[in-house]
């Protein structure tokens, strides 16, 4: 297994396949979780969805789309 890791820079989006096929050839049988986990975090604001390279901030666009992490700001 690979460890997945986002391009750099604050600007970058990743698809969820690209996390889910890191776990191996079974990666379709993941992406349901992969969707449910990146819902999550959006709603906590840790994630953007992003289509068209559009931010849809927390609300998750029809079709495909892929993520962006947000950046955390420490005090």
């Amino acid at each position: 297994m690979s460890v997945w890791q986002p391009n750099a820079g604050a600007e970058s989006t990743f698809c969820p396949s690209e996390v889910a096929m890191t776990f191996g050839s079974y990666w379709r049988d993941l992406m349901p979780r992969v969707h449910q986990v990146a819902e999550q975090l959006c709603a906590e604001g840790l994630l953007e969805y992003n289509k068209g390279g559009v931010s849809h901030g927390q609300n998750r666009p029809s079709g495909a789309y892929r993520l962006r992490l947000i950046p955390v700001i420490e005090d």
